[in-house]
């Protein structure tokens, strides 16, 4: 059973990605709190299990490009990536999901990206769901990824009880037969999450399922979407984003 798609917000659902990305370094602290204090209402981040069983806060799996650190998320224990510089900043660092939990609690809507490679269980799935359950987030989370394996395993271990998206684009890095939403029908998902690319009139009137697309940076865009029938919008800017979507209602009423 797939339950709905935050129905007591209103729409459309606006993510920052990896929080306010255009003005703080991307999955921080600092990211986050940048929309919270501009009143976006919803937060995008990526979540991986370190080697010490801690879910941390960033987006690649390589640490390389974030950190010049040449080792992988999942081969470092907590204690070391706590102490990690981000893109050579020294108020940068990378969060635990906890952390974030902790200190926005329902005050936003969650995407959260699952970050595993492979087919196997490696405790990532349940681990989130206990995180979400300790924090009471259950109508405020949704739960993504572009490995349907992982989100099937989330499905399983939360029993549907939180909405759930498979991720797709036309990257050469996603296996052709994920490139057109079709993890769908493996990770049995409520959710679509298509690249801003894959996106066409046609598309989206023969959608079945709530879409939300990444990564939207044009407000006007954005707008003539929504009024095609997109619900959501994963954005760099999404304080931007927001202030157009006000301004049409804002004009809709005068008129």
């Amino acid at each position: 059973m797939n339950v709905p798609l935050f129905p007591d917000v209103p729409r459309p659902l606006i993510f920052g990605h990896r929080g306010c990305t255009s003005h703080a370094v991307e999955n921080t602290m600092q990211a986050f709190q940048h929309c919270f204090d501009h009143q976006v209402i919803g937060i995008e981040l990526d979540v991986h299990r370190c080697q010490s069983g801690q879910l941390v806060v960033i987006h690649d799996h390589d640490l390389n490009r974030l950190t010049h650190l040449e080792k992988t998320v999942e081969n470092v224990p907590w204690e070391q990536l706590r102490l990690l510089s981000l893109q050579d900043s020294s108020e940068a660092h990378i969060p635990l999901l906890e952390q974030v939990f902790s200190t926005f609690t329902d005050r936003f809507i969650y995407d959260v990206e699952l970050k595993q490679e492979g087919i196997h269980d490696t405790g990532l799935a349940a681990a989130v769901w206990n995180m979400i359950q300790q924090y009471a987030l259950e109508k405020s989370v949704l739960v993504s990824s572009f490995n349907p394996f992982a989100l099937r395993r989330f499905n399983q271990v939360c029993n549907y009880a939180v909405p759930t998206a498979v991720i797709y684009s036309e990257d050469p890095e996603v296996p052709r037969f994920l490139r057109h939403g079709w993890g769908k029908h493996i990770a049995r998902s409520s959710v679509l999450k298509p690249d801003i690319s894959l996106l066409n009139a046609h598309m989206i009137t023969r959608k079945r399922s709530p879409m939300i697309t990444w990564t939207i940076n044009d407000p006007e865009l954005a707008y003539q979407y929504y009024r095609q029938g997109v619900e959501g919008f994963i954005s760099d800017d999404p304080i931007a984003l927001q202030k157009t979507f006000l301004t049409s209602v804002e004009v809709s009423i005068k008129q």
